[in-house]
Protein backbone atom coordinates (compact mmCIF):
# COMPACT_ATOMS: atom_id res chain seq x y z
CA UNK A 1 0.00 0.00 0.00
CA UNK A 2 2.90 2.35 0.74
CA UNK A 3 4.31 1.84 -2.76
CA UNK A 4 0.92 2.60 -4.28
CA UNK A 5 0.71 5.80 -2.21
CA UNK A 6 4.17 6.87 -3.43
CA UNK A 7 3.09 6.27 -7.06
CA UNK A 8 -0.06 8.33 -6.52
CA UNK A 9 1.92 11.13 -4.88
CA UNK A 10 4.40 11.08 -7.76
CA UNK A 11 1.60 11.25 -10.34
CA UNK A 12 -0.07 14.07 -8.39
CA UNK A 13 3.20 16.01 -8.34
CA UNK A 14 3.62 15.58 -12.10
CA UNK A 15 0.04 16.70 -12.67
CA UNK A 16 0.52 19.78 -10.48
CA UNK A 17 3.69 20.74 -12.37
CA UNK A 18 1.89 20.29 -15.68
CA UNK A 19 -0.97 22.54 -14.51
CA UNK A 20 1.52 25.21 -13.42
CA UNK A 21 3.27 25.06 -16.79
CA UNK A 22 -0.02 25.31 -18.68
CA UNK A 23 -1.13 28.28 -16.58
CA UNK A 24 2.14 30.03 -17.37
CA UNK A 25 1.73 29.33 -21.08
CA UNK A 26 -1.78 30.79 -21.00
CA UNK A 27 -0.68 33.96 -19.17
CA UNK A 28 -0.24 36.62 -21.88
CA UNK A 29 1.85 38.79 -19.54
CA UNK A 30 4.32 36.07 -18.52
CA UNK A 31 7.93 36.49 -19.53
CA UNK A 32 9.34 33.44 -21.24
CA UNK A 33 12.89 32.32 -21.71
CA UNK A 34 13.62 29.98 -24.58
CA UNK A 35 16.71 27.81 -24.47
CA UNK A 36 18.05 25.08 -26.71
CA UNK A 37 19.45 21.93 -25.19
CA UNK A 38 21.24 19.19 -27.04
CA UNK A 39 20.48 15.86 -25.42
CA UNK A 40 21.79 12.39 -26.13
CA UNK A 41 19.47 10.01 -27.99
CA UNK A 42 16.68 8.71 -25.79
CA UNK A 43 14.04 6.03 -26.04
CA UNK A 44 10.58 7.57 -26.40
CA UNK A 45 7.22 5.94 -25.72
CA UNK A 46 3.93 7.31 -27.04
CA UNK A 47 0.22 6.61 -26.87
CA UNK A 48 -2.29 8.23 -29.19
CA UNK A 49 -6.04 7.72 -29.11
CA UNK A 50 -9.39 9.31 -29.87
CA UNK A 51 -11.06 10.49 -26.68
CA UNK A 52 -14.85 10.62 -26.74
CA UNK A 53 -16.38 13.85 -25.54
CA UNK A 54 -17.23 13.71 -21.85
CA UNK A 55 -14.84 10.80 -21.25
CA UNK A 56 -13.21 12.46 -18.25
CA UNK A 57 -9.65 11.37 -17.56
CA UNK A 58 -10.07 7.60 -17.62
CA UNK A 59 -8.20 7.59 -20.95
CA UNK A 60 -5.22 9.18 -19.21
CA UNK A 61 -4.99 6.46 -16.57
CA UNK A 62 -5.16 3.78 -19.28
CA UNK A 63 -2.51 5.57 -21.36
CA UNK A 64 -0.20 5.86 -18.33
CA UNK A 65 -0.61 2.14 -17.56
CA UNK A 66 0.33 1.35 -21.18
CA UNK A 67 3.35 3.66 -21.03
CA UNK A 68 4.47 2.29 -17.65
CA UNK A 69 4.24 -1.26 -19.01
CA UNK A 70 6.17 -0.33 -22.18
CA UNK A 71 8.88 1.37 -20.15
CA UNK A 72 9.24 -1.61 -17.85
CA UNK A 73 8.05 0.47 -14.87
CA UNK A 74 11.27 2.52 -14.96
CA UNK A 75 11.06 6.18 -13.92
CA UNK A 76 10.56 8.16 -17.11
CA UNK A 77 10.44 11.88 -17.94
CA UNK A 78 9.37 14.45 -19.15
CA UNK A 79 5.79 15.21 -18.23
CA UNK A 80 3.06 13.98 -20.52
CA UNK A 81 1.92 16.30 -23.27
CA UNK A 82 -1.84 16.70 -22.83
CA UNK A 83 -4.17 18.90 -24.78
CA UNK A 84 -7.91 19.46 -24.80
CA UNK A 85 -10.03 18.24 -27.62
CA UNK A 86 -11.14 15.03 -29.18
CA UNK A 87 -7.61 13.88 -29.95
CA UNK A 88 -5.21 13.32 -27.09
CA UNK A 89 -1.61 12.29 -26.74
CA UNK A 90 0.54 11.29 -23.87
CA UNK A 91 4.26 10.71 -24.17
CA UNK A 92 6.96 9.72 -21.78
Amino acid sequence: MAAHLRRLEDRLGRTQRAVEALRELLDPGAERTVTLEVLPPQRVYAVSLDVPEGAGLDWYDAAMRDLDAAAGHRPVLPLPDLFAGRRASAWW
